[in-house]
This record gives structure tokens, C-alpha cells and sequence, in this order.
């Protein structure tokens, strides 16, 4: 007489073969039917009223999650055993894509052969795991210069041999006997080197940096820096070795970067040549350092700087993290572009940086030895 139910067994449940509870259908269970059947024969784990994959319900009524034995969407592995020490890390945490140096899960079953992985993709720390690293511990003469996380190699050139300047046989300290260094004069006249001259995001404008015991030295070129124009601004942030500093950048009129490492400095220059600062930062506020000691000079489109270490708190050796851009200021045309390194940002208002440099100072490599990070 106008009824529907293909089932009732008047136990006001909706999990099990009749859900005839409250909102139930009194129709046969199936899997998309928005009752999760569990019971009298039933082995849905859940059920979102629809059979669509890739929504963190199966179409098989069964969580779409990493560790449950179904490659789902997003997943190119699951073999089920919640391990993240094998070949396919599917436990607490696991990421359900092949394993590798630099996951953060140390692969040590089921071919591995890890003993550590810390997951930060650097080979400088006590565990190198970023490209071509080795997810074990970190020694004189594995290749990788140790100068992060209690390490002090100055080299590691990698061929177990004590008798070049780099020694990292056995024995040896990975302590070179050469250190890299540039003295520049700052007259605005660009005499930096090739290694030590660095494209940016932006065409027709370079930066530059090289070192010496004393200071560091940065520079940058283009057509704004001639421009006379106050709300043209120079930026770099610095940071010393894994000081505590932010990443926070200073805020100018409404843009305030975001950056790739823990800056504890910043250096400014505004292009009418009229404001020159070096600040630090306690981590939550940008403040000037009076009797900075950092000498300028601007020639047409080019500006260098010398920055004393002892400015930054620092002395040789130590590990400085670099990067830097140039800024309109301007209100309804704010911009920030010439980034450094090349790969920090597409030109744009207020970028977030992704890219840096981590120069070892009172190392033996040049500026132009190193590669950005991350």
C-alpha cells in the first residue's frame, strides 16, 4: 500500500544489514548509502552517502588513509604494515611515497640501509641527507662538510687522503690549510670577481658577496639604484651560524618578507642615498645598531657595502646565511624584485623567500662555490 522497505528487523540500528534506525531507509545496506554497516556481516569503516574516491572515503566504504594496505589517490605506495622503516614509510606520520635520504624516516629494513635521517634535506648537519647525502652519520671524509649540529669541518674534499689541504683520511680533521678570502675596496668601484657575482630574479640587475677576516661584502647593481629615489630600497638579511633570529622580515609601508632561515641582521639602504641602516632583532622587534661601523658607496647603478663581522657578533670561522632583494615602497606600486639568490621568488608584492645562500666564512670555498638552499 504505497510502501518501500525491502527490509525491517525493528532493532533501530543503522549498522547493520537494515538500518532502520533514525534516518534510516529500511532499504538493503550498501557501501554510499550514508550508514556505516559494521555489524550482522558488515565491514564498512565508513561511509560519506556517496561511492566517489579521493575524498578520505573509498569507494569500497573503507578509509582512504595512509597505512591502510590501498594505494589511494596521492599515495604511489601503501603495503599496509604501518612501518616507516621500510621501503614504503606507511606508519604514524608516513608519507606513503617510496623511501629516500631526506624523508625524515630512517629506512633500514627491507633494503635500507639508513642509520639516520632527519628529514631537513642538508648535507652540512651531523646526519647529511640532502641531495647525493648519505643518511649516515656524519664524518671526516664523507664528502659532505660538516659545520652544523656540533660539526667544525672546514673541508671534506672526500678522498680519505691526508695529503692534500684537505685532510679526511683516517686521522685526519678536515681542517684546511687554505681559507678563501677577497679584501674589496668600497669606493663604488665593482671589483668583485665572476665567483663571487650573482645573477638575481630580475634582468639587468646582479648582486654580489665575498668576504675577508674582517668583513663581509655585499653589493648590488641595476637601473634603480641611480634612480635618486628614497622609496627604492636595498635589502639583505643576514644570519650568524644558527643564532636564534626570525623570519619575520622588516615591514616597509605594507609589504614585510617572509624568509627562508632565521635572520638575526639586516642591512638597508634606501636609494636617494639618504638612509643607511644596519639592525638586529630579538626575535620578535627590528632594531638599528648604533655605531654599526658599515661603510657604502653608490656610483650611478652600482652600491657596495662592507659589513664588519664584528657587527654580526661573529668571528671567523663561522657559517653566515644570506639573502636579499630590492623594494618599492611606494603606496599603490609596491613591488619587491632583484631577488638573491635567483631562485627566491618570482618578482612580485610581497614574495615569500624560498631560497638562500650558506656561505662557511674562513672556509676555503668561494662565494661562487656554493649553491642555494633549501
Amino acid at each position: 500500500d504505497g510502501g518501500s522497505e525491502t527490509c525491517d528487523d525493528a532493532n533501530n540500528s543503522n549498522n547493520d544489514s537494515c538500518p532502520d534506525g533514525e534516518g534510516g531507509t529500511c532499504q538493503i545496506a550498501t557501501c554510499g548509502d550514508g550508514f556505516v554497516w559494521n555489524t550482522d556481516g558488515g565491514t564498512e569503516l565508513c561511509d560519506d552517502h556517496n561511492t566517489q574516491t579521493g575524498d578520505g572515503c573509498s569507494s569500497t566504504c573503507t578509509l582512504e588513509n595512509c597505512g591502510n594496505g590501498t594505494v589511494d589517490v596521492g599515495e604511489t605506495c601503501d603495503d599496509g604494515n604501518q612501518s616507516n622503516n621500510d621501503s614504503c614509510p606507511d606508519g604514524e606520520g608516513g608519507s606513503c611515497q617510496p623511501a629516500r635520504c631526506g624523508d625524515g624516516f630512517v629506512w633500514n629494513t627491507d633494503g635500507g640501509s639508513e642509520t639516520c635521517d632527519d628529514g631537513n634535506q642538508n648535507n652540512s648537519d651531523s646526519c647529511p641527507d640532502g641531495a647525493g647525502g648519505t643518511c649516515e652519520p656524519a664524518f671526516c671524509g664523507d664528502g659532505f662538510v660538516w659545520v652544523l649540529d656540533g660539526g667544525t669541518e672546514t673541508c671534506d674534499d672526500g678522498n680519505q687522503s691526508n695529503e692534500d689541504s684537505c685532510p679526511d683520511g683516517d686521522g685526519g680533521d678536515c681542517q684546511t690549510t687554505e681559507v678563501f678570502g677577497h679584501t674589496i675596496t668600497i669606493d663604488g668601484v665593482n671589483d668583485f670577481t665572476t665567483e663571487e657575482t650573482f645573477a638575481t630574479t630580475s634582468t639587468g640587475f646582479g648582486a654580489y658577496v665575498t668576504w675577508d677576516d674582517t668583513n663581509v661584502y655585499l653589493a648590488i647593481s641595476g637601473s634603480d639604484i641611480a634612480s635618486g629615489n628614497g622609496e627604492r630600497i636595498v635589502s639583505f638579511y643576514l644570519g650568524t651560524g644558527g643564532t636564534p633570529g626570525t623570519t619575520a622580515g622588516y615591514l616597509h609601508n605594507t609589504q614585510q618578507s617572509t624568509l627562508p632561515f632565521e635572520a638575526t641582521h639586516y642591512l638597508l639602504w634606501s636609494a636617494d642615498n639618504a638612509f643607511m641602516e644596519l639592525y638586529n632583532t630579538d626575535g620578535l622587534v627590528w632594531v638599528v645598531i648604533p655605531s654599526h661601523g658599515v661603510m657604502a658607496y653608490q656610483l650611478d647603478t652600482f652600491v657596495e657595502f662592507a659589513v664588519p663581522l664584528s657587527s654580526l657578533g661573529a668571528s671567523a670561522p663561522f657559517t653566515l646565511e644570506l639573502t636579499g632583494s630590492m623594494q618599492s615602497t611606494t603606496s599603490g606600486s609596491e613591488w619587491t624584485f632583484a631577488g638573491y639568490p635567483q631562485s627566491s621568488f618570482t618578482d612580485q608584492y610581497n614574495p615569500v623567500f624560498s631560497g638562500y645562500y650558506q656561505f662557511q666564512i674562513g672556509g676555503p670555498l668561494a662565494p661562487g662555490d656554493y649553491t642555494p638552499l633549501p
